[in-house]
């Protein structure tokens, strides 16, 4: 569940934005909306904290954007560019972090953050009139009307119903949650659990983990009693690296299924594994690949960016992003916040006669010849629903011994 500042701060967002329309004369308009130089577009991510992986992982995929995007020409004849804030996994380092990016950078828009800090920012997105594309599942903005909220990353909502769908179709019976006590990780343990519920399952223990602790053999002690044959998880990699290890010495990791995030299919995670224990009994549900047309360009764009072709895991979600972003400002013909936020609807809507394009060249040469587009991208159809949130589909993937993942099952909708 949310703490108690992030409730609050999300409570304050319907207020500010009542008094954003009335105070918009005296605040920012989210970037410049005419000018000559680079279009600045910030990203906030972890770089430092429990999750610093993170922040590489969706920087790879905004620069790999940025990359395509400015080889093309740019956006209205502008280059992009890329600042980023560090949010240190944590709202209190994130506000300040978030202020610098608009007052410091002058942002028209934003990718990130995550579960963690993105209730707490998005009062200040609608303050400054700044799009923020969400790269976080939590279920306390499952219903947001923030007009400049979207989220490019599947919710946790859909998220815990296809790990429970995983587990029922593999027949099992009695589960148990091995999370870890952030905010992001416990924002999954209700939908899981409801939805395993619901379809006849027993829940036979639940642990909450603090983070980097140098032992949990009492929980894994206290999962084991229970003798469940599926644990549902979501650690960061130092809390998985430990507690995996140690579950091994105890003899545990061979007797049951575990099935986790997407957050779990990280190289760190899998490095503090190692390939050995990686490999055993771990699954994973996530958003999968839409179009292979998508795909591979992205595959393509990433490798000529980076060097190489396996991807880090929340690369795509961030990537999407930035070619909305782009292409929504190319539809809008302005850096205005607001006109953006509409923009963002414009490209991405299944709208009768629009077409449908996979890449940014694509997008912007339908735009030019007077079309209506519909972007689909590398991780989701990119389809937002009434309150901006995309939906699957889903898949259930393992690890390679090289650290690859490997789809295993494709879950339809139906079943979760």
């Amino acid at each position: 569940m949310p703490n108690r500042r992030i409730t609050a701060l999300i409570g304050l967002s319907a207020a500010v934005l009542a008094g954003s329309v009335a105070c918009a004369s005296s605040s920012s308009s989210g970037g410049n909306s005419t000018g000559s130089g680079a279009i600045q577009i910030g990203l906030m991510a972890d770089y430092t904290g429990q999750q610093s992986y993170l922040g590489p992982d969706m920087e790879s995929g905004v620069r790999t954007a940025i990359a395509v995007i400015n080889a093309d020409g740019g956006v209205l004849g502008r280059p992009l560019s890329l600042s980023t804030g560090d949010t240190v996994g944590d709202p209190v380092d994130a506000i300040p972090a978030f202020r610098k990016l608009i007052s410091a950078n002058q942002i028209t828009a934003v990718v990130g953050p995550t579960s963690n800090e993105g209730p707490a920012l998005l009062p200040i997105t609608a303050q400054n009139h700044i799009p923020m594309f969400l790269q976080g599942g939590t279920t306390a903005l499952d219903h947001e009307t923030n007009p400049y909220y979207f989220r490019t990353t599947v919710g946790d909502a859909t998220l815990g119903k296809a790990m429970a769908a995983f587990a029922r179709i593999k027949g099992f019976k009695r589960a148990a949650f091995a999370f870890t006590t952030s905010t992001a990780a416990q924002t999954l343990v209700d939908p899981i659990k409801n939805e395993f519920l619901a379809k006849g399952g027993t829940v036979v223990a639940s642990v909450n983990l603090v983070p980097a602790a140098s032992s949990y053999r009492s929980n894994i002690q206290q999962l084991m009693a229970a003798k469940p044959d599926v644990v549902f998880f979501q650690q960061d990699p130092q809390t998985a690296g430990t507690f995996f290890h140690e579950a091994a010495e105890l003899g545990f990791n061979t007797k049951t299924t575990w099935v986790g995030t997407d957050t779990e299919m990280s190289q760190d995670v899998f490095k503090a594994l190692g390939p050995t224990l990686a490999t055993t009994n771990f699954f994973f549900a996530h958003g999968s690949v839409e179009h292979s047309r998508a795909l591979a360009a992205f595959t393509a764009a990433y490798k000529k960016k980076t060097g190489s072709s396996q991807f880090l895991t929340f690369a795509p979600e961030s990537y999407d992003a930035t070619n909305i972003l782009a292409l929504a400002i190319d539809k809008a013909g302005s850096t205005s916040g607001p006109a953006i936020a509409k923009a963002v609807l414009e490209v991405t809507t299944q709208s009768p006669g629009a077409v449908t394009v996979y890449t940014y060249a694509d997008g912007l040469a339908a735009l030019k010849a007077g079309k209506t587009i519909k972007y689909s991208g590398v991780a989701s159809t990119d389809v937002f629903d009434q309150w901006h949130n995309v939906a699957g589909p889903m898949v259930v993937s393992r690890w390679t011994a090289t650290g690859i993942i490997a789809d295993v099952l494709a879950l339809d909708a139906k079943q979760y």
